[in-house]
């Protein structure tokens, strides 16, 4: 049972993307923007979305992408016994950012 979310989607600033493949291995610069951050309510499973940085640098890549899952965490957390979205995210270097993916 997926909850209706309180924002509307184009209230986010990454756009979700359908039928991207999954990579392996993989790279994020922290954008400043008002408003919700990340569009995980309305991920469906498959969809991604990419944020881009602008210098790769290992650590912060790193850094970043620690971010964002700390985000995918609260966010299962404050939606505890609603469902059970899982998310998953790895650095591009190829494109200059982090791609994150709804798993389940």
């Amino acid at each position: 049972m997926e909850t209706k979310p309180k924002a509307k989607q184009e209230d986010y600033s990454y756009k979700i993307e359908k039928g991207v493949a999954m990579w392996d291995i993989a790279h994020l610069q922290s954008i400043d923007h008002p408003g919700p951050r990340y569009p995980f309510p309305f991920m469906e499973i498959g969809d991604s979305f990419f944020v881009p940085f602008s210098d790769f640098d290992e650590d912060i890549a790193t850094t970043i992408e620690s971010r964002i899952r700390n985000a995918c965490y609260h966010f299962r957390k404050n939606n505890i016994g609603v469902d059970d979205r899982k998310f998953s995210s790895r650095i591009d270097t190829a494109n200059g950012g982090i791609r994150v993916w709804r798993i389940r």
